[in-house]
């Protein structure tokens, strides 16, 4: 799911571009992003287990596309769950099996355009799937690999490694881990995307002495999948918060946020502690 926002604030590290101009270079896919695209467009057929291959079809015409235009896909599929995220997991499958009884009751009601746009959010991936795809991947010799966690992460790390020289994907935690270049909004039939660059990252955050150690302290502060962000605090008011930080102990000036940003800030019981765990989970996937 990445940062809420993240993408928004990034203007000044990002440009459009034509994909055909990167041709000849490995740019790392994420699976899960590809495939969740392709089953919004037969996600009623998937809720009410009525026999699809949609999915798949939408999954290689963007990898054949990426080829047409010269790129070399590297495929990467999510691997086991991250425990950090056993909670948020849960959230999501319960959110979803809450859409799909809705949005079934909505289609006998023949109220077919609620329902359609229930399902779509009911959207979950099956394991079925994802070797459907991997046995087409084989099939037309498609190099692909399985992350041990999320595929993020690795994704970065291949990118950090130079094995890949960028990274396609709607999911801005790749930058927190350290993606060097990420294309997001793909339109695959026209070839075109939109791509930040990481090194650019600072002309955007208007931040004293700018590190990546702070970007990661901001997008945590912002809301994350393993922590959500403290009420009325978003990108926005993170960004605000880490410019004004003059403590070096980052820990304790989150303890204090509201003398920060002048104004009443009541810090959830554990926030300060699970912040700093957040943090080394970051760290061990960077």
């Amino acid at each position: 799911m990445g940062i809420k926002n993240l993408f928004s604030q990034t203007h000044g590290a990002t440009r459009p571009v034509w994909l055909r101009d990167f041709a000849g270079e490995t740019l790392a896919v994420d699976a899960s992003v590809i495939l969740h695209k392709g089953c919004c467009g037969c996600a009623r057929e998937i809720a009410m287990n009525i026999p699809t291959d949609r999915y798949l079809k939408y999954f290689m015409k963007v990898v054949f596309n990426l080829e047409k235009f010269g790129v070399k896909p590297l495929i990467v599929f999510d691997g086991q769950l991250f425990p950090a995220k056993c909670a948020e997991n849960k959230k999501r499958e319960h959110q979803r099996s809450s859409s799909v009884k809705k949005a079934i009751a909505l289609w006998n009601e023949k109220k077919y355009i609620d329902a359609q746009r229930l399902f779509s959010t009911s959207v979950s991936i099956s394991e079925e799937m994802v070797q459907t795809v991997i046995k087409s991947l084989r099939a037309h010799n498609v190099n692909y690999i399985v992350a041990p966690y999320e595929a993020d992460a690795q994704m970065a790390y291949l990118s950090k490694c130079g094995v890949v020289q960028g990274v396609i994907t709607e999911d801005s935690d790749v930058l927190v881990y350290g993606a060097s270049k990420v294309f997001t909004k793909i339109d695959i039939d026209h070839g075109t995307a939109q791509l930040v660059e990481a090194n650019r990252l600072d002309e955007c955050f208007d931040i004293e002495n700018w590190s990546m150690a702070k970007f990661r302290h901001l997008c945590v502060l912002a809301g994350c999948d393993y922590l959500p962000s403290i009420p009325g605090i978003g990108i926005i008011r993170a960004r605000e918060f880490v410019t004004k930080i003059k403590d070096a102990d980052i820990f304790k000036a989150v303890s204090r946020m509201g003398l920060y940003l002048g104004r009443s800030i009541e810090i959830p019981k554990e926030y300060v502690s699970n912040f700093k765990k957040v943090l080394s989970i970051t760290l061990c996937l960077i």
